[in-house]
């Protein structure tokens, strides 16, 4: 088997990337071409730089050379493209997730392998950042010393909406902020992309939900007095029209499911927990997405 994926990444990737992988340690060259197969050969992009940040999360003690071509690796990976313009001006934020090391800049999260205009993050450590153009040339920055030990990250306020969007991401889950979030600095901790998800909505008084492939925010504070305020039988239609107008959200649904009949008491219940009970008795399902930056509620049944 090793010899299989060794003969189809010397066809596909060339001698260059072959003689860096002789350079890693076994695990780290076996999980980089599995990935490059998986990512190249079977087109599944997004789930070959997955299993590679998923490696670095879990092994935290690898050594800078490996490090690096695992950020070649997800550098080729990469699907997502980045303005050519970006301002190389690191700010204060920081995380980490084992070897996996991320940083704010220029309004957005950036981890290890992720493109910066006509560069990709090569490697990030306590006061350094090196990033390497397509043409092998390096450029080395300076970053806010980060003194932090385990997981986690210090989030300032302005980036704590990126950084719930960047975990979503990488988690694999779509993000949803019907608010305006007043954030402040926060140094938090945790060990998997949800447990930070949840640390930050936590410290900014935030509350969440997930369905199915999305996690949707909130305000505490204000949810309870913007919530819900139908009691009695309503037909489905009107109902789900009035979450849609609550939430500002395009609704789509089918036609069938419009005149249902529905008994609602929901004077002081949150919306998500009232559209999973009227979903589950009538055998529907919902989900929120973001078509251009449009966000649809849709229901249809099972």
């Amino acid at each position: 088997m090793i010899a299989f994926l060794w003969m189809t990444l010397w066809l596909n990737q060339g001698p260059l990337l072959m003689d860096r992988l002789n350079e890693a340690t076994q695990e780290t060259a076996f999980a980089i071409m599995e990935a490059l197969i998986e990512g190249e050969d079977l087109g599944e992009l997004a789930s070959a730089r997955q299993s590679l940040v998923n490696f670095l999360i879990v092994h935290p003690a690898l050594d800078q050379r490996d490090i690096r071509l695992v950020a070649r690796a997800l550098a080729h990976l990469d699907e997502e493209s980045v303005p050519e313009a970006v301002d190389l001006a690191p700010s204060e934020g920081r995380g980490q997730m084992g070897a996996y090391r991320f940083f704010f800049m220029d309004g957005q999260w950036f981890g290890c392998g992720d493109r910066l205009g006509s560069y990709f993050v090569l490697d990030i450590e306590a006061q350094t950042l090196t990033l390497e153009a397509q043409d092998g040339r390096l450029q080395t920055l300076s970053l806010p010393p980060w003194n932090s030990e385990g997981n986690g990250l210090f989030c300032p306020g302005i980036a704590v909406l990126p950084a719930l969007r960047f975990c979503a991401r990488r988690a694999n889950l779509n993000l949803w902020a019907p608010i305006a979030i007043k954030a402040t600095d926060r140094l938090i901790h945790g060990s998997s992309w949800i447990e930070l998800v949840d640390e930050l909505c936590r410290a900014n008084g935030l509350a969440w939900t997930k369905h199915q492939q999305s996690i949707v925010l909130r305000d505490k504070v204000t949810s309870n007095k913007a919530g819900l305020t139908v009691s009695g039988h309503r037909d489905l239609g009107s109902f789900l029209q009035f979450i849609a107008r609550a939430l500002d959200l395009e609704l789509i649904m089918d036609d069938t499911i419009s005149h249902i009949q529905i008994d609602v008491e929901a004077d002081s219940t949150d919306w998500q927990e009232a559209l999973d009970c009227v979903a589950i008795m009538n055998g529907l399902e919902w989900t929120i997405t973001r078509d251009n930056e449009k966000p649809r509620l849709i229901v249809t049944q099972r």
